[in-house]
C-alpha cells in the first residue's frame, strides 16, 4: 500500500515496537545491539540481524512477528526527506508473512523492509542512544 507515513506515525510504530522488544527479546539479544556497526543492508548488522546472528533465522522472524507493527520498503524510504515521507509500509506482520516474502522474492528480501526501529535509526535526528538504553532496560522513558 503506498501511503503518506508522518514522522509522527513513525514514532508511535518505533514506540510500539520498542516496547514489544523489551517485551519479548532477552537480555542477551538486546545487548548485542551495536549502532556503530549497524546496517540495514546486512542480515548480520540489522537490528533483528545483531540481535540473532542474522534476520534469515527462525528466532529473528518470530521477534519481527510479534514486535514490528509496520514494514518500511527500503527502497523507497528516504531519511532525509521532510515530516512526510511517501514509503510503502506493509502491515500486518506475522511469521508466515515473513516466510512468504523472502519465498516469493529472489532479490535480497531479508533486506527489503526495515522495521520502524530501523527506519528511525537512519534519521539525522534520532535519538538513537536513547532508544538503545530503552531497550536494554537502562531507562524507563523512550525519548523519539
Amino acid at each position: 500500500m503506498n501511503t503518506t507515513y508522518t514522522f509522527e506515525q513513525l514514532k508511535e510504530d518505533v514506540r510500539k515496537e520498542a516496547e514489544a522488544l523489551r517485551a519479548h527479546a532477552t537480555k542477551e539479544e538486546v545487548e548485542k545491539l551495536n549502532l556503530e556497526s549497524f546496517d540495514p543492508n546486512l542480515p548480520s548488522a540489522c537490528i533483528y540481524g545483531q540481535m540473532t546472528g542474522s534476520c534469515t533465522t527462525m528466532r529473528a522472524h518470530s521477534l519481527i512477528a510479534k514486535c514490528c507493527s509496520v514494514m518500511v520498503d527500503n527502497e523507497q524510504y528516504n531519511p532525509d526527506s521532510d515530516d512526510a515521507i511517501s514509503i510503502v509500509v506493509k502491515r500486518p506482520v506475522s511469521v508466515n508473512y515473513m516466510r512468504k516474502i523472502r519465498q516469493d522474492d529472489e532479490s535480497s528480501t531479508y533486506l527489503k523492509y526495515l522495521s520502524a526501529i530501523e527506519a528511525y535509526i537512519l534519521l539525522p535526528k534520532a535519538k538513537n542512544a536513547n532508544l538503545i538504553a530503552f531497550l536494554r532496560g537502562e531507562t524507563e522513558t523512550l525519548e523519539l
